[in-house]
């Protein structure tokens, strides 16, 4: 089997940030949270990640069982919600 880490970048004051923290937390899915908040440098790489500096952002990198990387990259949680589901499940 495989493994996965998961990236958000958030910011404080974005609600959507918290609900996606939240469905994290509940579901005791292990995450690393970038705060942007209070940095031009990570605002601009997340620009450079998602093409835009909406939060949160997801990623999600996998590795498979034989070494083969793949990433799956998410700008907002709402719209977003059924597909981030399947992803890291």
């Amino acid at each position: 089997m495989g493994s996965k880490a998961i990236y958000i970048y958030t910011r404080s004051g974005c609600d959507e940030s918290q609900s996606l923290k939240e469905y994290l937390s509940a579901d005791q899915i292990p995450y690393h949270e970038i705060d942007i908040s209070h940095s031009n440098d990570l605002e601009s790489e997340l620009l450079g990640i998602t093409g835009t500096n909406i939060t949160p952002a997801i990623i999600v990198d996998k590795k498979s069982m034989f070494g083969k990387k793949k990433r799956a990259v998410f700008s907002g949680y709402v719209t977003n919600k059924s597909t981030i589901n399947r992803v890291i499940h």
